[in-house]
């Protein structure tokens, strides 16, 4: 069984498998669900509007295939595993349109595209996929437009181009592909979700986001803010693991405030006294560094200026800061990004899990398979940014497993001579894309598989049910 550790670039189809409960080799785990991008209808045909944008007319010689040459080699590559697609019956004038329809197992997910190297003080700019057409899936637009010539697709409908979390969206992205999650966003009727980057964030939901973030272990009930923390309220494992570390300590021995809404000056409170692993921020400098709202007398001011020295706050410009404006989603995901995901070691998930049959060493696939053969079952992988990785995570354990009428597993321990080839080799590519795959061994019983990925302890579901044949 062959490791493949290879940078480059990915986009991989995928579908969601929510949240389930995995059972194999005598341990039931509960996966935690990295949202897909798109939600794919499969009883509606995709589509891809082409744009004749040459001199002469398209007609029944012209057809849409799914072939792409990589400028690595001049082999090309069947990206969707799909015959092509013929322009019928019509002539397509220069500066006309086609519909092609034709059917995708599962949706796009863009990995996070933005060139290296990342420096400390700047987040990085996210890069569109190059994209000369237009793909929906029945109703649901998917690519942006023809002129524009790119896409971005991301895990929130709400964090899409033209949308109020457009802004955040490589941060939110950052958060919600990173493991152990941070933000999962709130599923919708329809199975899509959505970030809410627009809505405030209350002292409730600033514990959950900490908590993730930091790693922290919940435990039993203690009752720690009896008057406001009940045993039945949604975020009382988070606060609680808060108050353990020395971050929080409430408004007095009672009552923690959990719907109270958290300001700029609060927020600044959470992640400094968690940068610092607890309460004691270091004094701030003597000199405010935004002497228009908050002076040295100002309450949060050493966990401002913390925020400011270590490129977490920059403030408005002028000397401002705003301490007391409400922080919303989308802000806190910028928020937490800087303070704990940027500066440290990280996994961030970019594509996957997932399985293909498509997978060179320059290239894979953008689909995931709904049914493999006995004889070539395919490759499970998954996509992580190698510039979250540091060596002083090694060993970074990885297992991929699938579970059905047999269950095989292949276990992974990834040192820190490994982790810093990928830096290397991500690198000098010029992206932060890195994938790992496992070849699914043949000979598997006939039936129907979960492919299940953990890493580090973290149970990661994406791809659904898939079936083995004869």
């Amino acid at each position: 069984m062959t490791r493949l550790l290879y940078a480059a670039m990915i986009v991989t189809c995928i579908c969601a498998l929510s949240g389930a409960a995995l059972a194999a080799d005598g341990w039931t785990v509960t996966a935690q669900d990295l949202p897909a991008a798109i939600e794919w209808d499969a009883s509606v045909p995709a589509s891809v509007e082409a744009h004749n944008s040459g001199t002469t007319d398209w007609g029944d010689t012209f057809a849409l295939t799914s072939v792409e040459v990589p400028t690595s080699t001049a082999v090309p590559i069947d990206r969707w595993g799909l015959e092509s697609v013929p322009v019928e019956g019509v002539t397509v004038a220069p500066d006309g349109s086609y519909l092609f329809e034709f059917p995708v197992v599962g949706p796009p997910i863009t990995t996070m595209l933005y060139p290296l190297p990342l420096t400390p003080t700047a987040a990085a700019a996210p890069d569109a996929l190059d994209c000369s057409w237009i793909l929906a899936n029945g109703s649901t637009l998917i690519t942006t437009d023809i002129a524009a010539q790119h896409t971005v697709v991301s895990r929130f409908k709400d964090t899409q181009p033209g949308t109020s979390g457009a802004w955040a969206w490589f941060w939110i992205e950052e958060c919600a592909g990173r493991v152990p999650l941070i933000v999962t966003g709130y599923q919708q009727p329809d199975g899509s979700y959505l970030y809410q980057p627009t809505w405030e964030v209350d002292r409730a939901a600033m514990a959950v986001y900490m908590a993730r973030a930091l790693n922290l272990p919940t435990a039993a009930y203690e009752g720690l803010f009896p008057d406001d923390v009940a045993s039945d309220h949604w975020a009382w494992p988070w606060i609680e693991a808060l108050q353990r570390a020395g971050i929080v300590q409430g408004f007095d021995a009672t009552h923690y405030g959990p719907s109270m809404i958290v300001n700029r000056d609060a927020m600044a409170v959470y992640v400094a006294r968690g940068m610092v692993g607890g309460m004691e921020v270091p004094t701030g400098p003597p000199t405010p560094s935004f002497p228009m709202d908050v002076p040295t007398s100002q309450w949060a001011y050493d966990e401002i200026e913390y925020c400011a020295a270590h490129n977490v706050v920059q403030g408005i410009g002028g000397g401002y800061y705003l301490p007391s404006n409400a922080v919303t989603r989308g802000q806190m995901a910028v928020f937490v990004y800087k303070g704990f995901i940027m500066p440290t070691g990280a996994v961030v998930v970019l594509g996957g899990p997932a399985i293909s049959q498509i997978w060179t060493d320059y290239s894979w696939a953008w689909t995931s398979l709904a049914s493999f053969p006995q004889d070539d079952p395919g490759i499970a992988y998954v996509v992580l940014d190698c510039a979250r990785l540091n060596t002083d995570m090694a060993p970074l354990e990885l297992k991929f497993e699938l579970v059905g009428p047999e269950t095989t597993t292949e276990w992974w321990s990834v040192d820190a001579t490994e982790i810093q080839w990928c830096i290397d080799e991500v690198n000098a590519y010029g992206y932060a894309d890195v994938a790992l795959g496992w070849y699914i061994p043949t000979g598997l019983a006939p039936g129907d598989y979960i492919f299940v990925m953990t890493i580090g302890g973290n149970v990661l579901a994406r791809q659904p049910a898939f079936e083995v044949t004869e």
